[in-house]
């Protein structure tokens, strides 16, 4: 959501931004800002980006886990049983 929001606020800069003389003190600021919006955007995305792939790597982990714990159980009741020598 507030990427959509920065996103907007910087199309909303462009505008004077544009129309702005080269001159005018107020046009470096405004591309300041332009461009201190993009680096934000830019890096709430990133910080979104690897939450999302910790989240699968947990996830994957999780998985590698229980399968490891179903192998065990079934190497431990075969080797008691006697069935995995076989």
């Amino acid at each position: 959501m507030i990427i959509v929001v920065l996103i907007h606020l910087m199309t909303l800069l462009l505008v004077p931004l544009q129309s702005t003389e080269d001159g005018h003190v107020d046009k470096l600021n405004l591309g300041t800002a332009i461009n201190t919006m993009t680096n934000i955007a830019s890096y709430i995305n990133e910080y979104k980006r690897r939450k999302d792939l910790g989240k699968s790597y947990e996830k994957n982990y999780l998985n590698f886990i229980n399968l490891f714990k179903v192998f065990n159980f079934y190497l431990a009741r075969n080797y008691h049983s006697g069935s995995l020598l076989d």
